[in-house]
């Protein structure tokens, strides 16, 4: 789940560093293990980092080191040997470090290597950022409740790094938000929302610390109607017909279809049908 891409994918700054004494068409450069699209990365993250073609060009007395600006203005320097791979840890306690704008990290990788008999350096830039980081969300479940079949639960686990509990809110179309609850569960996080009606609206999740927050949002509109039970009918007979307006209130219900013409047009309205078989179809529904 760690390498999970949408608004939260891991990034690093700039573009890779190149060594100028090596021929162009064998570049050696250094570049991050994660794909990236940004200019920055999470310092709540462990990160990868190669030389490129390493192989090609026998490399030789190889040295990296990753130097990152300290609190008190020293210097923390990680170094490795011979390997054309290295990794670095998760940032553990921010404060220890010199923060730039109460955001971010900068540091720096450093490898020097022999390549033809020639001694090279190159570097690659870091920027660290401080805010949370949502790795990942698993596709909502959506259940229906066996009390009250206009309502629906749902059911997701985030996966998040940088913050020490999560913010769940779900929201109606033009309400206020309701069911805000907070989940003291990390980095791993078990998310119920519950008492969700067949009509439109929105859920959020966010984590945050002192830095900034990263947020994760879900409509279920079309989407969550898509994920209702079996939107085809396949059934012979239906037994009944339940007619819901855009609150979830009953303004109809009958045992056809022929209610529906009682409707006036163009409103939005959320159609149950039932059949004998136990096929339930749920659908939104505007008379034109």
């Amino acid at each position: 789940m760690r390498h999970f891409v949408a608004i939260f994918t891991v990034c690093f700054a700039c573009v890779l560093g190149y060594s100028q004494d090596v021929e162009k068409d064998v570049s050696i450069g250094i570049s991050p293990s994660d794909e990236f699209t940004d200019s920055v990365c999470s310092a709540w993250m462990p990160h990868n980092f190669c030389l490129n073609n390493a192989d090609v060009n026998q490399l030789s007395g190889i040295l990296w080191s990753v130097e990152i600006p300290m609190a008190d203005g020293s210097v923390k320097t990680l170094s490795f040997e011979n390997t054309d791979c290295i990794g670095i840890p998760a940032i553990e306690n921010p404060k220890e470090y010199s923060i730039i704008d109460n955001k971010f990290i900068r540091g720096s990788v450093f490898c020097r290597f022999t390549a033809g008999g020639k001694e090279s350096t190159i570097t690659f830039p870091l920027k660290l950022t401080l805010k949370p980081i949502i790795v990942s969300v698993t596709e909502p479940i959506f259940t229906q409740r066996t009390d009250n079949e206009r309502f629906y639960n749902a059911y997701f686990v985030v996966e998040y790094y940088g913050a020490k509990y999560l913010l769940r809110e779900r929201e109606e179309i033009d309400a206020i938000p309701v069911n805000t609850e907070i989940i003291r569960q990390a980095p791993i996080a078990e998310v119920l929302i519950p008492d969700i009606p067949m009509f439109a609206g929105i859920f959020y999740i966010t984590a945050s610390n002192e830095y900034g927050e990263a947020k994760w949002e879900y409509w279920f509109n079309d989407d969550f109607t898509a994920s209702l039970p079996s939107l085809e009918w396949d059934g012979n007979n239906i037994e009944s017909v339940y007619v819901y307006d855009m609150s979830g209130m009953v303004v109809l219900s009958s045992a056809t279809l022929d209610c529906l013409d009682e409707l006036p047009p163009n409103i939005v309205y959320i159609v149950r049908m039932v059949g004998s078989d136990g096929l339930i179809k749920t659908v939104k529904y505007i008379k034109r």
